[in-house]
């Protein structure tokens, strides 16, 4: 009996030490399991911090867009002495400078107060810019060597007036070199002649030779003490050249006024010879080169015509092979039908490359909606009046719908401002279609629309 308890007690613990070694491998496990999730669970959270770094780059954060800003004075009505260009001038500037992406403040017929406040404003902007740009035209005079940019308020009746009724040029540059703008830009069309020179001591004409302050160009209608012409058109002589090439994408800020200055040389005859004073210290384009431009590429001015014969390959003709009327009973063999059937394809036509709100107003004018239509010309008149492929819509859509609708206020309002896109652009190819719509049977306020635009293209 007692051997028996003995062997009982013994296979009792041999039974009893597995399941032991069993529950401490199962212990390890799940130790070692727990030990890795962990390890695993902060490996995953270093990576997720590590990726916080990292983001995604957008365009706009790529090509950081070049801020400009202008300030464009156009001073017309003096009680003195009045002049037609210089407010159109101005406007045309304005919305010129506005295609080329500047923040633009207009200042027309301005009194001294406007004048001074409107410049201080632009100096405060200026140090938040890259590229700054003052013009004005009006009346400007030099005494003792000073320029002075005058206010249509400017009471002179001495030459000592001057200081505290006029504005000093040098308050702009000062302006412009205090706030550290990498470039800016001068444009002066003010060279018109003194009105006041009799009650002056010192009649010297046109404006002082001035020294151009780093990073800055300065610009002038005319060489420093002659006298610039107002012009017989809407626009200025010297205004008129500088809007024909300041868009151009192929030509830098230097070559835009040598175009504009040989322009005027030629169309004054030798009497006004524009002039610029520069210490810009980089390269820079009105409109850059790679962007889509409005303006068609002009011809280069040349102060002496020149014979230029271009040397153009014509691809020679291909010998005609004579191709054999087979006979009746005869097929043409497989090679001769495909030296038939191959031409010279034609060249393919290529379209305009437009940008996305240009698209936007060409479907909006094609639109049945009165109400569209209106919004785009109003918008084209802002911002788009040399666009060609905008100004043939507006021609087409006018041609096709002024004699529609003629009881519909909504239609007749968008026709009327078709008819002030057309008037606007100054393209006298439009001319006729402005006539045309005057001289029809159309609503009353449309043909006196047509009538009052077209006298702008004649």
């Amino acid at each position: 009996m007692k051997k028996f308890r003995q062997a009982l007690m013994w296979l009792s613990l041999i039974l009893l030490f597995p399941g032991i070694g069993i529950l401490s491998s199962c212990g390890d496990n799940n130790k070692s399991k727990a030990e890795n999730s962990k390890h695993v669970q902060t490996e995953t959270q270093g990576q997720n911090r590590s990726m916080r770094g990292i983001q995604p780059v957008s365009k706009s954060a790529a090509k950081v867009q070049q801020k400009r800003l202008a300030m464009v004075i156009g001073n017309s009505a003096y009680e003195k002495s009045k002049l037609k260009n210089p407010v159109n001038d101005a406007r045309s500037m304005a919305r010129l400078l506005r295609r080329l992406d500047f923040d633009v403040d207009l200042v027309e017929n301005g009194c001294r107060r406007d004048m001074v406040s409107e410049m201080n404003a632009f100096g405060r902007k200026l140090s938040q810019v890259d590229v700054g740009l003052f013009y004005y035209a009006g009346h400007g005079i030099q005494v003792k060597g000073r320029n002075y940019l005058i206010p249509t308020d400017a009471v002179l009746e001495t030459e000592g007036d001057v200081e505290f009724e006029a504005i000093d040029l040098g308050r702009v540059l000062s302006k412009m070199e205090d706030s550290h703008c990498p470039l800016n830009i001068v444009i002066l069309d003010a060279c018109r002649d003194n009105p006041f020179a009799r009650s002056f001591r010192s009649t010297s004409k046109g404006l002082a030779l001035v020294d151009a302050p780093r990073g800055t160009l300065l610009a002038f209608s005319t060489a420093p003490g002659s006298v610039a012409a107002d012009g017989k058109g809407s626009n200025g002589i010297y205004t008129k050249h500088l809007l024909a090439n300041i868009e151009r994408p192929d030509l830098s800020i230097e070559e835009v006024f040598k175009q504009v200055r040989i322009g005027v040389v030629n169309d004054t005859g030798g009497q006004q010879t524009p002039w610029e004073s520069s210490s810009l210290m980089g390269s820079f384009n009105f409109q850059d080169s790679n962007e889509n431009s409005n303006t068609p590429p002009t011809k280069t001015a040349s102060l002496a015509p020149t014979k230029h014969v271009e040397n153009i390959s014509k691809p020679e003709p291909q010998p005609t092979q004579s191709i054999s009327t087979p006979e009746p009973s005869k097929k043409p063999k497989p090679k001769q039908v495909a030296s038939i059937k191959r031409q010279p394809s034609a060249p393919a036509v290529k379209r305009p490359n437009l940008s996305p709100k240009v698209r936007k107003y060409i479907k909006m004018l094609q639109s049945s909606s009165a109400k569209n239509q209106r919004y785009a010309a109003k918008k084209i008149c802002k911002s788009y009046l040399s666009n060609r492929t905008l100004l043939d819509t507006v021609n087409k859509q006018l041609l096709h719908g002024y004699q529609k609708n003629k009881n519909d206020r909504h239609h007749v309002e968008a026709m009327s401002w078709l008819c002030n896109v057309l008037g606007r652009s100054k393209q006298s190819r439009y001319a006729n279609t402005l006539e045309k719509v005057a001289n029809s049977d159309a609503n009353r306020k449309l043909k006196k629309y047509a009538s009052k635009n077209l006298r702008y293209l004649q």
